[in-house]
C-alpha cells in the first residue's frame, strides 16, 4: 500500500535495519518488512514512533493523516495495533489452537517462518499483564485432533490449554463435533478474533496461516457476534471442556 512504500523510502535511507527499526518503536522483529509490503497499516502512534525513529521530521506523520487518517477511515487500520487496547477478546478456532494460547513448541510448527512465530507468542504478553483483556476461546474439537508437529508437541499443547483454562481472564470452550457436524453453517465464516475496547467499540481479524484480514464493517462485526452467541450456546462448558481436554491428550496423543 501507498503508506508503506512511502515509510520504505526513509527505512531505505537510515542506517538501521528493517528488525532494528521494529525493536525500536516496540514491534516485533518482522513488523517493518510487513508494514513496507502494504500487508497492514499502522495506528497513528506507531507511526509517531516511526516519524522519530526514522527523523522523518513529521513527514511519516502527514503520510499517515494522507493515506490512513482521516474521518472516513475506520478507527483500527489493522487488528494486530488495536489488538493491546482490548478489554474482552474473542477467538472462533476451527482448524488450530489460537496463537494466544499456543505454545512455542507448536507455535514453530505450525509457523514454519521464524519471525511469523515469534511475533504470534509476543503477543501472548498483553495475557501476563496487571489489567490483562478477557480472553474467550471456542475451539473446534477437530483442533484438538489434528496433529501440529510430533505427539509431545500436542501433549504439551493440551496441557497449557488445561492450564490456561483456570486462569480467571480466560475461559475456553470446546465446540463439538456432534454439534458442527448437524450445523454445517455454523462455522462457514472460518477462524476469526473479535478485539473489544472498553468503549465497545469493535475490531475483528479473519484468520489464515499467516495473516489476516481486519474487519470493522459494523454490519460483518454483529454477524460475527451472532455466530460467537450460537457456538456458546452449544460448546461445553467449562469444566467439560477441561476434562475432554485430558481425554484428548490421554486417547490421541499418548
Amino acid at each position: 500500500m501507498a503508506f508503506g512504500k512511502f515509510v520504505g523510502e526513509f527505512v531505505v535511507r537510515s542506517p538501521l535495519n528493517a528488525q532494528a527499526i521494529s525493536r525500536l518503536v516496540n514491534k516485533g522483529q518482522a513488523w517493518t518488512s510487513e508494514l513496507r509490503r502494504g500487508r497492514f497499516t499502522c495506528a497513528y502512534d506507531d507511526a509517531r514512533n516511526l516519524d522519530k525513529v526514522l527523523h522523518a521530521d513529521g513527514k511519516i506523520l502527514e503520510a499517515w493523516e494522507e493515506f490512513i487518517g482521516g474521518l472516513n477511515k475506520p478507527p483500527f487500520a489493522d487488528y494486530h495495533a488495536a489488538e493491546p487496547g482490548a478489554a474482552r477478546i474473542t477467538s472462533v478456532q476451527t482448524l488450530y489452537v489460537t496463537g494466544l494460547l499456543q505454545t512455542p513448541a507448536y507455535a514453530h510448527a505450525l509457523v514454519r517462518d521464524e519471525r511469523y512465530a515469534v511475533e504470534r507468542l509476543e503477543r501472548q504478553a498483553l495475557l501476563s499483564r496487571e489489567k490483562p483483556p478477557r480472553l474467550n476461546v471456542l475451539l473446534d474439537e477437530s483442533a484438538l485432533r489434528r496433529g501440529v508437529g510430533s505427539r509431545e508437541i500436542m501433549r504439551e499443547q493440551h496441557e497449557h490449554l488445561i492450564a490456561m483454562s483456570y486462569r480467571p481472564n480466560i475461559t475456553i470452550q470446546v465446540v463439538p463435533y456432534t454439534f458442527l457436524r448437524s450445523n454445517e453453517s455454523a462455522t462457514e465464516t472460518g477462524d476469526f478474533t473479535i478485539a473489544t475496547m472498553p468503549d465497545l467499540t469493535a475490531v475483528a481479524v479473519m484468520d489464515t496461516p499467516r495473516f489476516g484480514v481486519t474487519v470493522t464493517d459494523p454490519e460483518v462485526l454483529a454477524d460475527l457476534v451472532s455466530e460467537v452467541a450460537t457456538l456458546q450456546a452449544y460448546a461445553m462448558n467449562v469444566e467439560d471442556t477441561r476434562a475432554f481436554l485430558h481425554a484428548v491428550k490421554g486417547e490421541v496423543w499418548t
